[in-house]
Order: structure tokens, then C-alpha cells, then sequence
């Protein structure tokens, strides 16, 4: 499921992205895919990846897992978060990773047919877990991500914002709020 030289993390052939997208992919993936494949990290990663012995629970919690340490890391550092659009492009091959190391690990026998239904479930259980801890802003998840995601990705967020009692269109003053947390705080 790895990347090859000329394609990009989660890329589709043909896919326009911008150059700072580009950036950010390579960037974000690289820090990924190091946290998984490192000597340093590499068997936390692997026991973290075999914590409840079922693929179907181990790969959803085990990318989120990497992508909020990742994130934490970026933000201890002071950089720029990663876009959640990148987040969502690079999502596709950490889930074939974790599915490539779990086979080869703990002699999972997951199908080609089960991929999509393990990379659907752990991108769902990462928008839930992240607009539950508010670690995804639900107007740059609207705003920005809704295309990249499928239609049960979608339905999973509105049901989410429903069972939170956000409301269908944006209160202006959240989008105050949110402008306002992307600027630093800052008044605008």
C-alpha cells in the first residue's frame, strides 16, 4: 500500500492539489510513516497495534492514535498544523501500512476486500473521536474536507453534529469563533 516516488500519500492519479498541499502530504507522511517504521518507535507502535487483538478494533484506534501523536508533536514544535485535508489524504496509506504491519506482525488475515471497510472505519472513528475532543473544527470539516470524504463518512458527521445539537448552517458568531481560532486568537 506504500507510496511511490511519483505519486503522492492518498493522491488519486490526475488528482490537482495545490503545491502547499503537495507540502504538507509529504511532510505529514513522512512524520507518520517514520513514528510507524523507525527503530526508535517502531515496537511501541507495534504493541500499540496489537492492544486488542482484532484488526477491526486495532486499526481505527491505532491511527488515531498516530495521527494525535503527530499532531501533538507538531504542536509542541510550534509549526504550522498539518491541513485536515492532508490529514485526510495521508489517512489512506498509514491505514494500508497498519494493515501491512498487522499481517506480517500478528498473521492478520484481512482481505483486499476488508481494506476499504478498515480505511472507512478508522477515517470515521478519527472524525468522531475528533470533533467529540475538538481537535477537528466542525466548519474546516465542513468547510474544507466534506468532498474528500465518502457518503458514510458524511452521514457519520452529520449524525454526529445532530446528536451534538450543532446546528445544520453555521451561527456567524461561530464562524467568528473559528476564523478567530485559526488567526491565533486574534480579533480580526
Amino acid at each position: 500500500m506504500g507510496n511511490t516516488d511519483t505519486q503522492m500519500p492518498g493522491v488519486a492519479p490526475g488528482q490537482e492539489i495545490s503545491p502547499e498541499m503537495k507540502e504538507s502530504v509529504r511532510v505529514y507522511w513522512s512524520m507518520l510513516s517514520n513514528m510507524m517504521h523507525a527503530p526508535e518507535s517502531r515496537s511501541g507502535f507495534q504493541k500499540t497495534l496489537g492492544a486488542y487483538g482484532d484488526p477491526y478494533l486495532d486499526v481505527p484506534n491505532t491511527t488515531k492514535l498516530i495521527m494525535d501523536k503527530a499532531d501533538m508533536m507538531i504542536a509542541e514544535s510550534g509549526a504550522k498544523p498539518a491541513p485536515l485535508e492532508a490529514k485526510f489524504l495521508v489517512s489512506q496509506n498509514l491505514v494500508g501500512d497498519i494493515i501491512d504491519v498487522g499481517r506480517a506482525v500478528y498473521k492478520w488475515e484481512i482481505t483486499d476486500a476488508d481494506i476499504g471497510q478498515l480505511y472507512q472505519d478508522s477515517l470515521q472513528h478519527y472524525i468522531e473521536e475528533g470533533l467529540a475532543d475538538k481537535s477537528i473544527d466542525v466548519m474546516e470539516l465542513q468547510e474544507k474536507a466534506e468532498a474528500l470524504m465518502t457518503p458514510e463518512q458524511r452521514e457519520a458527521a452529520i449524525a454526529y453534529q445532530k446528536q451534538a445539537g450543532i446546528p445544520d448552517s453555521p451561527d456567524p458568531r461561530a464562524i467568528t469563533m473559528s476564523l478567530r481560532n485559526q488567526n491565533g486568537g486574534q480579533a480580526l
